[in-house]
């Protein structure tokens, strides 16, 4: 995974022409879709028609974290800002989630 991730804010940083803006917009963009496949995948009333299956939440789910690698790119921030940050995330949200039933070790 790590060296997708390299390749991700490599090619982001050397070649993507879109603008924080524009990449933050795209983001937007890739999150509808996913809403879209994750809603049709689920039958959600009025959704199903589409008939997407997992691969496209699998297909969504991946544009998303590539945009969203991207825009961190562009943003000027570290593949290991990105670590600490979602190691301090993590924490929390294992924390949070965990209460209930005592158990916080990740």
């Amino acid at each position: 995974m790590d060296k997708l991730f390299d390749k991700i804010l490599e090619i982001s940083r050397e070649k993507e022409g879109k603008t924080l803006v524009e990449m933050t917009l795209k983001c937007t963009e890739e999150l509808g879709e996913l809403s879209e496949a994750v809603l049709s995948y689920t039958n959600t009333h009025g959704c199903g028609y589409k008939n997407l299956g997992r691969e496209h939440v699998l297909e969504e789910l991946t544009d998303v974290i590539i945009v969203i690698v991207a825009l961190a790119a562009k943003a000027g921030i570290s593949k290991d800002e990105i670590k600490g940050e979602m190691e301090k995330k993590l924490l929390k949200w294992v924390d949070k989630i965990t209460k209930n039933d005592g158990n916080n070790s990740i």
